[in-house]
């Protein structure tokens, strides 16, 4: 949660347009480890992280009240809409499966930003085994 954002809305602007609506679905982070990982550690990070997803989606009061820990100096009805609004315009995912269709479009993005010469190949890019397994 960026503190401009929020900051504008306390002075009474409103957020006419976000990344989310301009994008579609979209991932916004990923997580990098070593390929010699533990699997059982990834594993239980990667549910974990499911849990939290699903936790700031059921538990609103419990997602805001960490956003007032995170921003102190931002009045708690700001933070409460801002909170609101990254779920409804699903920065907090609302699991850690990924979807083909949100990969393509995070890839597609690096390849406009010139991070990446071209869209990797199935497979070849990421291990989605982790999450796929938590999806079930």
């Amino acid at each position: 949660m960026s503190q401009a954002p929020s900051r504008r809305k306390r002075r009474g602007l409103k957020v006419v347009l976000a990344f989310p609506q301009l994008s579609g679905p979209y991932t916004f982070s990923a997580i990098s480890t070593r390929k010699d990982i533990d699997p059982a550690i990834a594993q239980k990070f990667v549910t974990a992280m499911d849990l939290a997803l699903k936790d700031i989606r059921s538990n609103l009061e419990a997602a805001v009240a960490s956003g007032i820990k995170l921003f102190p100096n931002l009045p708690a009805s700001v933070v409460k809409a801002s909170v609101e609004r990254l779920i409804r315009d699903n920065v907090f995912a609302a699991s850690v499966a990924i979807k083909p269709e949100v990969m393509k479009a995070a890839l597609q993005i690096q390849v406009d930003l010139a991070n990446l010469p071209s869209i990797p190949a199935d497979g070849t890019f990421m291990n989605t085994s982790y999450a796929d397994k938590t999806a079930k």
